[in-house]
C-alpha cells in the first residue's frame, strides 16, 4: 500500500537504521514539496505583479532559509529596489521642484514631503500576499502528500 512504512531487520541496529533511513526520505521529500509550493507561489505572484518594464517580475526568486537543525524554510523574494513600493502602492519622499510663475523671470523652488499612490495599468497591489493567501489553502495536505514514502 502506498505510503506504508516498510522496515526490514538485518541484525543488531538494523531496525534503527531502517527507521532513520525512512525518516530521512520523508524529510527530504517534505523539503522538495515545500520548495515546489514556494515556486508555485512565486509564479502566481509574478503573474499578479504590476508590469511596466518587466524588471519587477524577473527579479522574483525563491531562497532556501535554514531555520533550526532539520527544518527547511523557503522565502519568495522580489529583488527589484522598488518592489516594496509597488507591492503596497505607496510612496513617501521629500521632493523639490522648480517652476517659473507665469510672467515672472525668476524660478521658484518648492520643497516638501510628497505622498501618494502608485498606479499601474496591469497587476494588483499586495501581489505576493494574495499569492500566499491563495496557496495557503490545502498547502499542508499537498506537502504531506508529497512527503509520503512508498
Amino acid at each position: 500500500m502506498a505510503g506504508d512504512l516498510k522496515i526490514t531487520q538485518s541484525g543488531e541496529g538494523g531496525v534503527a537504521q531502517a527507521i532513520a533511513a525512512q525518516l530521512g526520505m520523508v524529510e527530504q521529500r517534505a523539503l522538495i514539496a515545500l520548495a515546489i509550493e514556494a515556486n508555485v507561489i512565486m509564479l502566481d505572484a509574478q503573474r499578479r505583479a504590476p508590469m511596466d518594464t518587466g524588471e519587477l517580475r524577473t527579479s522574483a526568486k525563491v531562497e532556501q532559509v535554514q531555520a533550526g537543525r532539520n527544518v527547511g524554510m523557503f522565502r519568495v523574494v522580489f529583488g527589484a529596489p522598488y518592489a516594496k513600493y509597488v507591492h503596497y502602492r505607496k510612496y513617501s519622499r521629500t521632493a523639490s521642484m522648480k517652476y517659473r510663475p507665469e510672467g515672472k523671470r525668476r524660478w521658484k523652488k518648492i520643497r516638501g514631503n510628497v505622498t501618494g499612490e502608485i498606479r499601474h495599468a496591469t497587476g494588483e497591489r499586495l501581489f505576493l500576499q494574495h499569492a500566499m493567501e491563495y496557496a495557503r489553502h490545502g498547502m499542508v495536505s499537498r506537502v504531506a502528500e508529497g512527503a509520503k514514502v512508498g
